[in-house]
């Protein structure tokens, strides 16, 4: 795997190494530092040149407690979820010798407040498999907080929708019970030693200190994701399409593995259908992970630019879906008049936005949040001149004559709509840099404090409109593939 930026080359390397023998033992791929995930600490304190801190035995035993303690909880949690849901009398049936599972993602307080079984990350792909004749199921990950009767109003939404939702709860057995405590008493015992066999250089030391500094019961969702995937392996149709939103998390590469322990036929289609920084290491698969059964057999990205040669798993451009609006957008001429403020996922990241542009008091700022937050979240934390936009992305951006955020994949949108964008760097040399070199200094403007915003805005106010509109055309056939009509199917091999 080939990667421009030499740290992340070098942390890509150093895990490639060690994978092999870390997910021999299959509960370790549940590890979030071992996955690379960007919410560790490990990359950062890589990136920075910092030394390991001392690893004691009392401190382990400490976190060897608070895992067992909270993985005790997690598991009683999940057993009066599964009850909730068969009390709730929502189930999925199929007699389909060809089954398309959709594996994606459920957020509880949208469905909750729209009362809607919408596929967020595949927004229309359900119809087009109907229309195809396709027997199809949705395999949804539930992600959100909710109370036991906010739980309940989900699974009658689903009952009521008559939407063919297969969940983990069904799929699961009492021998599943028996893995689930199984993989919770193996993984500490197995991450433990599998980092006393590591040696004494710099990553090692790190890898040691934030392998126990993330020992949590967080990994019980992963090995819950594991046994998701082997219970749809032994569903009943002869053959299985998986589409999987792929992001390359520790949960997918369990989710994979698992799908590969049924006697079905089953054909994994990693979908990485969004946009991602060349320097989100955690996104690409490595070797190991794909030898091992951790990976999708094959990829589907959002445009030519996301297909990367040096990875071992084969990738072909497929339909952004997510982007459908961008397509039948045209990018309007004249005056617009609105400065949106493009917020990013990551907590650290936001705050520092709104902190930035919370000291220009002169500008106005309509904002839109990440598809994971609402702003219940965020409304205590919006500064005055900030105010929550209306209607759906691509309304605002028709209406935006900029475009101000950091760490977000709705700039490259923006851009792909005619509106100039200001990038702030609110991460330093941590910054993952959605936006690539194309166009900055001529449609998109570096800042880093609010004064830097101030004249990056005017800066943008000053783009000529037919290099607004070169810009976005050139952006959309780079990073995005326009989903067409009768040909969506075909990427995915159907």
């Amino acid at each position: 795997m080939r990667i421009r930026d030499r740290g992340s080359q070098e942390i890509f390397d150093y895990f490639e190494a060690i994978t092999r023998e870390a997910y021999r033992h299959v509960c370790l791929a549940a590890d979030p530092v071992l996955a690379r995930s960007p919410l560790t600490g490990f990359i950062r304190r890589f990136l920075d040149g910092d030394a390991p801190r001392p690893v004691t035995a009392p401190r382990v035993a400490r976190r060897l407690l608070a895992y067992f303690l909270g993985a005790a909880r997690e598991v009683r949690l999940f057993a009066q979820r599964r009850r909730r849901h068969q009390d709730s009398g929502q189930r999925f049936e199929t007699r389909a010798q060809h089954l398309v599972v959709l594996d994606t993602v459920y957020y509880v307080d949208k469905m909750l407040k729209s009362g809607s079984t919408q596929l967020i990350n595949f927004p229309g792909l359900d119809a087009d498999l109907a229309d195809a004749g396709y027997a199809y199921a949705v395999a949804p990950e539930i992600h959100g907080s909710f109370t036991p009767a906010e739980l309940s109003r989900l699974f009658g939404i689903l009952r009521g929708s008559g939407a063919p939702v297969l969940t983990q709860y069904q799929l699961f057995t009492r021998g599943d019970m028996v893995r689930l405590i199984w993989l919770c008493l193996c993984y500490p015992l197995a991450l433990l030693a599998f980092l006393r066999r590591r040696g004494q250089s710099r990553a090692d030391g790190l890898l040691r200190c934030e392998c126990l500094e993330s020992l949590s019961s967080g990994v019980v969702n992963a090995f819950l994701r594991h046994l998701y995937g082997r219970g749809l392996a032994r569903l009943g149709p002869e053959r299985i399409t998986v589409i999987s939103w792929c992001e390359n998390r520790a949960g997918d590469k369990m989710f994979y593995r698992g799908l590969r322990q049924g006697p079905a036929k089953v054909d994994i289609v990693g979908a990485r259908l969004f946009i991602f920084p060349e320097r989100y290491i955690g996104c690409y698969i490595n070797r190991s992970e794909a030898a091992l059964g951790f990976a999708p057999d094959r990829l589907v990205v959002n445009g030519p630019h996301f297909r990367c040669e040096s990875e071992p798993v084969p990738a072909v451009v497929g339909p952004a879906l997510r982007y459908r609006p961008l397509f039948a957008h045209q990018p309007p001429a004249g005056r617009r008049h609105d400065i949106l403020l493009l917020m990013p996922y990551g907590e650290k990241a936001a705050r520092a936005l709104l902190l930035a542009v919370g000291r220009l008091p002169e500008q106005r700022f309509l904002v839109r949040f990440h598809p994971a937050q609402t702003l219940e979240q965020w409304r205590a934390h919006l500064p005055a001149n900030v105010s929550p936009a209306s209607g759906e992305l691509i309304e605002s951006l028709a209406r935006a004559k900029a475009a101000v955020g950091a760490e977000s994949g709705s700039l490259l949108e923006a851009v792909a709509c005619g509106v100039p964008v200001v990038n702030v760097d609110v991460e330093g040399k941590h910054s993952l840099g959605y936006l690539p070199d194309l166009g900055q200094g001529e449609v998109w403007f570096a800042a880093r404090t609010p004064e830097d915003i101030a004249t990056a805005l005017d800066r943008a106010g000053a783009v000529p409109e037919q290099t607004r509109l070169d810009y976005a055309r050139r952006y959309r056939q780079t990073f995005f593939c326009e989903p067409v009509p009768g040909r969506i199917l075909e990427p995915f091999g159907l």
